[in-house]
């Protein structure tokens, strides 16, 4: 993984310690490391959900008027959700995508992070 995602993964999970973080946000973080790795934008933000997502750090779900309504799956299945999501929104959700969560593992990589 290359320093610059490892970056945008730091900052994505510290921003999920105080709020649910919009699939708006990834993305714009796989703009910042695409050009730097070389690879498209759509490559870049599937890289960035799976390691948030396939790593148990954060959980996709929906706003509800409840709050946070995490999606039910596996976590391959739930990045997999994501990305067919973010596909048929054209990589460009401006709000309509989904949100992430971070788990209790993310908050510790968070906390851990900023030590």
């Amino acid at each position: 993984m290359s320093s610059s995602r490892e970056s945008v993964i730091r900052e994505i999970l510290a921003e999920g310690l105080d709020d649910w973080v919009p699939i708006d946000r990834v993305i714009g973080g796989a703009r910042d490391s695409a050009s730097s790795e070389g690879v498209t934008l759509r490559d870049a933000a599937a890289g960035l959900v799976r390691a948030l997502v396939d790593s148990g750090l954060m959980t996709p779900g929906d706003i509800t008027e409840d709050g946070f309504g995490p999606w039910k799956g596996t976590h391959e299945q739930l990045t997999n959700q994501v990305i067919r999501q973010c596909d048929e929104l054209g990589w460009e959700p401006l709000g309509a995508g989904c949100w992430l969560a971070n788990t209790p593992e993310g908050d510790r990589a968070a906390r851990r992070a900023a030590d």
